[in-house]
């Protein structure tokens, strides 16, 4: 199925990222028209289109497929930051394409960023907190499991060998990544998070 697509683009080639999308039809929406549903469109810096070709759009506007421009300064990465990788398409099999890429690392140290720059009400840091944690779950742990359905542990059940072991892995591979200069507490909040300490991470205050 094809899916949502977005992309964080060079400040000074924004403009012309649009210009793209408008040589195949597609004309930016607004919120009205297109319902925010990512937590990267409540930045209200993207340039958003909808690319659903379906006649009967029965899931509501939230589940629409959309094309997202970001600009790259609001991530906060750099070209440093980014990694070619080489992909295939089966469609086109002999043939290789290069794309610049986000690496673990990278991408949860932005996002980090990001919510640590946010108010503490912002709906945009509440659901980019959740996302970051599904993306270290997802990545530093062992989400699989046996049996027909995942049963729910009460946190009240003390962590077993493995799930410690696997804490401790987590914390590891994020003290292994190179963080900027002056910003050790990006680190530091990353292992709260991965290690489930108590406290909340730091937040912009509202003026």
């Amino acid at each position: 199925m094809f899916q949502s697509l977005f992309y964080l683009v060079p400040d000074q080639q924004l403009l012309d990222a649009c210009q793209v999308a408008a040589s195949f039809g597609y004309y930016p929406e607004t919120t009205e028209s297109l319902h925010v549903a990512y937590p990267s469109e409540l930045s209200g810096l993207g340039v958003r289109y909808s690319i659903d070709d379906r006649a009967e759009k029965f899931l509501g506007h939230d589940c629409f497929r959309r094309l997202v421009f970001l600009p790259l300064s609001w991530s906060g990465l750099n070209f440093r930051d980014l990694e070619l990788i080489e992909i295939r398409y089966s469609g086109m099999p002999g043939h290789t394409f290069n794309i610049w890429t986000v690496p673990l690392a990278a991408a949860s140290t932005a996002m980090m960023r990001v919510i640590c720059a946010e108010p503490r009400t912002s709906r945009l840091r509440r659901r980019l907190k959740a996302h970051l944690v599904n993306l270290l779950v997802y990545a530093l742990f062992d989400t699989s499991y046996e049996g027909d359905y995942e049963e729910i542990i009460g946190n009240e059940v003390p962590l077993s060998e493995s799930e410690v072991s696997e804490i401790e892995n987590a914390v590891a591979r994020i003290q292994s990544w190179k963080m900027r200069d002056g910003e050790e507490w990006v680190r530091e909040n990353l292992i709260k998070l991965v290690s489930g300490a108590q406290g909340q991470l730091p937040w912009k205050e509202e003026s």
